[in-house]
């Protein structure tokens, strides 16, 4: 009998999910409502902002696709060591430069997503329906049976996959079938971003890809200026709160009170479209590992479970490590039996200590909104952070949690807390950065 299952959307998760179910199901239907012929997709509005697939993701992206890193590579995407080969000012402290055990890869999402399709597409069994509406999976007697998509077409399908990101729809479609949604965790931030492409000449900066200057409490705005695909660099400019400017000028003026050593050779280089602005207007976790009944063949995937502020760029690496855990469902011996509640909590498992990390440090920019508990935690992050810039092991435990190799449990190593609770002399500061406003 042919296992069919229907992916709903065919973004990062959605072809990640897809490439997993390749091997449990005969076929896999991607159902995508842009028309895709490269390139950024309308569906994507942050598509033109910088992503950054961290080790973590970068590896199971090279476990399910070998060979991928290399073509990424020949298609334009470059390799580099952010830690190693960037400016990296956090809590006004420039970080210690350490090395790590692999190469990242600068890269536009519209390239990682154009290698991904084409690999997917690849595989025996897949097919694509783009340009066509993801309206609902059909349920009877507690099943997914079937998919509508476009106006009327039903495909068949024992598995219907939400990889929908922000908009995901799976808690409608309980409600709609009589179960109850699951309890959503919200946290409004308004965070606003504006980024710009340039052509930059080569190695414009001595060897360093990426400037990094964090937000903090006292200056609630960054800047990221990182290269991608070969000599093309992205400037975003982020804030909580207030916007960015969206003329050129003021965009660059902007830019210089953050880090005015790499702004002369901003000035000068070429732009290449217009600058682009983006809304984020609240952080989305959706518990479906907490219900108690579900519908068997329905799970949601990366945005559509979890949307963390895109400022911490964990987005993509969401999404490889809740396709792994599907992967891990899938393959352990009950197989598809009760898939959707054994998934559930499996990708809960991934991001229920780095969601509770990132949610507290939002609260920095909430004023009014901190607990005892929240407050001690940022003020230990905040410590940790700018003893990284006196001590490589804090520089090297902060990245390898943020890269998703460690368990952010691995900032409490009692050497760790020595340093971040018993500072000693201070380096200078990194004084030239100043709040734009």
């Amino acid at each position: 009998m042919t296992s069919r299952a229907v992916v709903f959307g065919a973004g990062m998760a959605g072809l990640l999910a897809a490439r997993v179910l390749t091997e449990r199901y005969d076929q896999v239907t991607l159902v995508e409502r842009d028309v895709l012929s490269g390139g950024p997709r309308k569906g994507v509005p942050q598509g033109r902002h910088p992503h950054q697939l961290f080790t973590r993701g970068q590896q199971l992206l090279a476990d399910l696709f070998p060979g991928i890193i290399e073509e990424l590579i020949t298609a334009g995407a470059v390799p580099f060591q952010p830690s190693l080969q960037g400016h990296l000012v956090i809590e006004d402290q420039p970080w210690h430069r350490v090395p790590m055990p692999h190469d990242n890869l600068a890269a536009s999402r519209p390239l990682l997503e154009d290698q991904l399709r084409r690999r997917v597409l690849d595989l025996p069994g897949v097919r694509l329906l783009d340009g066509t509406d993801a309206v609902a999976p059909v349920i009877s007697n507690g099943r997914v049976i079937a998919a509508r998509v476009g106006r009327d077409q039903r495909l068949s399908a024992d598995l219907v996959v939400d990889a929908l990101g922000r908009a995901g729809r799976a808690t409608t479609w309980l409600a709609d079938n009589g179960y109850r949604p699951p309890r959503t965790d919200k946290l409004a931030l308004s965070v606003v971003y504006a980024s710009c492409h340039f052509r930059l000449p080569a190695d414009p900066f001595a060897g360093d890809e990426m400037v990094l200057i964090a937000p903090t409490s006292a200056r609630p705005c960054g800047l990221v200026l990182a290269r991608i695909d070969r000599d093309e660099w992205i400037l975003t400019l982020a804030s909580y709160g207030a916007a960015p400017p969206t003329d050129l000028g003021e965009f660059l003026d902007y830019a210089e009170r953050l880090a005015p050593e790499h702004m002369q050779v901003v000035r000068t280089a070429q732009r290449v479209g217009q600058i682009r602005r983006h809304r984020f207007p609240h952080t989305v976790r959706r518990r479906y590992e907490c219900l108690r009944t579900l519908p068997r063949g329905m799970i949601a995937i990366g945005d559509a479970v979890c949307v963390s502020n895109p400022l911490y760029a964990q987005g993509m690496t969401t999404a490889a490590l809740h396709a792994h855990a599907l992967r891990r469902c899938l393959r352990a011996d009950a197989g598809t039996e009760c898939l959707e509640r054994r998934y559930f909590a499996a990708a809960a498992q991934t991001c229920n200590t780095r969601w509770k990390l990132q949610t507290t440090n939002d609260l920095i920019f909430l004023p009014g909104r901190q607990t005892p508990l929240t407050y001690a935690t940022t003020t230990y992050l905040r410590r940790l952070a700018t003893a990284a810039a006196q001590h490589p092991e804090c520089a090297t435990a902060y990245l390898r949690v943020l890269h998703a190799i460690d368990h952010p449990y691995a900032l409490l190593k009692p050497a760790l807390l020595r340093r971040a609770l018993f500072p000693g002399p201070s380096r200078p500061t990194a004084s030239h950065v100043r709040s734009p406003a």
